[in-house]
């Protein structure tokens, strides 16, 4: 299924909501939202919102988790006869993909147990980014945390039928929060890029995506030109990763995140200079089996050199939006071998070259 993505300004951004959900016509409409994001972004005052047929739910939490999914399932009853629209963030947009996926409590344990065969809900589905970073809106996969475990939901159904990106909504994002979305996006655009299911279609989206970033991180400025830049930048990592899935940084995020409560933007780029270091540093040995690899290095090169040159872009990104880096500053400190023990093996299958554990462990002491 391809998703047709919209842009527009705030102001034509009711009449494109509206249209979708004419051309639809669903009985009811599930608005998913955050409880802040909502009325900061100015979207309460939309009028396409205050239709009856509208049932909001406000969802609060900043990562989407089994308990507050079961308790959301048991509440609404999602039929074939309505539709979904998520505007906010990338775990808004996952929460909609969620309650596609899954009917009810059962049906969510069953799939935590391995057991799961997905009924999916196949139904208009509109996906309203508010934050810039994790290109949910262009992917068909989604993320559900249980026990501090992290668990991958992917289906072609799940990517969302339409997509409006509209720069204004990410006006209000805080400080900290914008640069976390800057982070992930540009580690998605190299992640998609470098995959070893990369395609040239996935390295299209990840090579437009950072030609629109690099500038923008070399001198930032923040302009309504940089936020329209970051959101079609965002938007490119998306479909990039939504074909070739994330690679080592994303393996090794969610142990920070999990356990250190690192943003995941943050998290992402705590060890992606180093990875981008021990990924180069195979590529271009004389193991001559990587040649497809180092002419997918040399063009990626034609815009990132170096590990030096990623470095300080990284840099850029974290002094001017305060964010924790490297490893050494985490409020905690790391034990490597647990982060080792956790790291997603099927995130890591993806990475270009081979990581073994001395090379995760080089990894981690030089981040």
């Amino acid at each position: 299924m391809v998703e047709n993505t919209l842009f527009c300004n705030f102001n034509q951004l009711d009449s494109k909501i509206n249209n979708y959900i004419n051309n639809a016509n669903p009985k009811k409409i599930y608005l998913l939202c955050g409880k802040t994001s909502f009325i900061s972004t100015k979207s309460n005052t939309l009028n396409v919102f205050h239709q009856q047929r509208i049932e909001k739910i406000e969802i609060q939490q900043s990562n989407p988790d089994t308990s507050n999914l079961i308790k959301l399932l048991s509440i609404h009853q999602i039929t074939s006869d309505d539709m979904i629209i998520a505007i906010g963030g990338g775990s808004i947009i996952d929460y909609g993909k969620l309650m596609m996926y899954f009917i009810d409590e059962a049906d969510v344990l069953s799939f935590i147990k391995g057991n799961h065969k997905p009924k999916i809900k196949d139904i208009p589905f509109l996906a309203i980014p508010t934050t810039f970073g994790s290109g949910s809106e262009a992917t068909s996969f989604a993320v559900l945390y249980h026990k501090n475990a992290k668990y991958s939901i992917s289906s072609p159904l799940l990517l969302p039928k339409t997509s409006i990106i509209c720069y204004e909504l990410g006006l209000s994002m805080p400080h900290n929060v914008l640069g976390a979305t800057i982070m992930d996006a540009l580690c998605q655009a190299i992640e998609g890029f470098w995959s070893k299911n990369s395609t040239e279609l996935s390295r299209d989206y990840s090579y437009q995506a950072l030609k629109l970033l690099i500038p923008q991180i070399e001198h930032i400025k923040i302009t309504n030109k940089f936020y329209q830049d970051i959101s079609l930048a965002s938007n490119l990592a998306g479909k990039s990763i939504n074909i070739a899935k994330t690679t080592a940084a994303h393996a090794l995020s969610y142990y920070f995140t999990i356990e250190h409560n690192v943003p995941h933007g943050n998290a992402v780029g705590l060890t992606i200079v180093q990875l981008f270091k021990h990924n180069m540093d195979k590529v271009f040995s004389d193991d001559l089996s990587n040649i497809d690899s180092r002419m997918t290095f040399k063009k990626l090169n034609e815009l990132i050199p170096d590990h030096n040159y990623l470095s300080m872009l990284i840099n850029n990104i974290s002094s001017t939006f305060n964010l924790i880096m490297p490893l050494s500053r985490l409020p905690t400190k790391v034990n490597f071998i647990d982060v080792i023990k956790n790291v997603n093996l099927e995130r890591l299958a993806n990475n270009p070259v081979n990581i073994n554990h001395d090379d995760l462990l080089k990894i981690l002491e030089n981040s």
